[in-house]
């Protein structure tokens, strides 16, 4: 949710009150301000679609040419990478295919690009818990177990696709703080702890723009590994975490992934 240029994940709906994730900068909204709803996604356990995937390589004019197509395709692999200070951040999508061909055919439209410029990781906010905690970089890798069921009479060897298991692995690395000791704590005795990341194009006032949030909340993390590098003569952590399914909706939510 956009609340008057913040940006939140909503846990709990009861009649006319919001449940936030972490507190508001501003403080609570008064009558006036603008609350906007977003979309939000997270991985699914069960029901996975499969899906048909056509690449046009020869689509300006639109022209005919060599057309690449796979079908029953299963999402094998999610990842955010450049998410690092100055950088703008890519999610990669990764698929295994059940069939695939090439055929000569001819685009059905031209190409439409987008004319609004994407976030670069400046203007953000990162909470552990929260509360704001500095960070340079992260990134996230999701991860689906894609199991084949083959069949020597099928075209291809595989009768079907399907999802076995599925990884949400985390790395960040924030800044090693010379007076609180709370991250090695908390990764030496095992606790859980709840990361939210989200970033926008500001405007003047330092507001993030409506239509370029888009924020990342995994309720329940643990610490995996604890290790210590200099970037620049700065001594920080390198951490990774494991993202475990929590109680905010009966499971299947390690992660959230939400645009406003």
């Amino acid at each position: 949710v956009w609340i008057d240029g913040e940006v939140r994940f909503i846990t709990a709906i009861a009649g006319d009150t919001l449940t936030l994730n972490s507190a508001l900068t501003k403080g609570a909204p008064v009558a006036g301000e603008a609350v906007k709803r977003g979309q939000t996604y997270k991985p699914a356990s069960e029901g996975h679609p499969p899906l048909s995937v056509t690449v046009f390589q020869d689509a300006q004019s639109p022209g005919s040419g060599p057309v690449a197509r796979g079908i029953g395709a299963r999402v094998s692999s999610l990842a955010l990478t450049d998410f690092t200070v100055g950088q703008i951040p890519k999610l990669t999508l990764g698929l295994e295919l059940l069939d695939h061909d090439e055929v000569i055919a001819t685009a059905p439209a031209s190409p439409v690009f987008g004319t609004q410029n994407p976030p670069v990781v400046i203007h953000g906010i990162a909470q552990r818990d929260g509360v704001q905690f500095d960070i340079g970089a992260l990134e996230l890798t999701l991860e689906n177990t894609i199991s084949r069921e083959v069949d020597i009479n099928q075209e291809g060897g595989t009768r079907r696709l399907f999802v076995g298991g599925r990884s949400v692995t985390w790395t960040v690395d924030p800044f090693l703080s010379q007076a609180d000791v709370a991250l090695q704590d908390a990764w030496r005795d095992n606790e859980s702890f709840e990361l939210f990341v989200a970033l926008g194009i500001k405007d003047a006032a330092g507001d993030i723009v409506q239509g370029s949030a888009v924020g990342i909340y995994i309720p329940n993390a643990i610490f995996t590994e604890n290790a210590r590098e200099d970037a620049d003569g700065v001594l920080k952590h390198t951490l990774s975490f494991q993202a475990h399914e929590s109680d905010l909706t009966g499971g299947d939510d390690e992660v959230f992934l939400g645009f406003v």
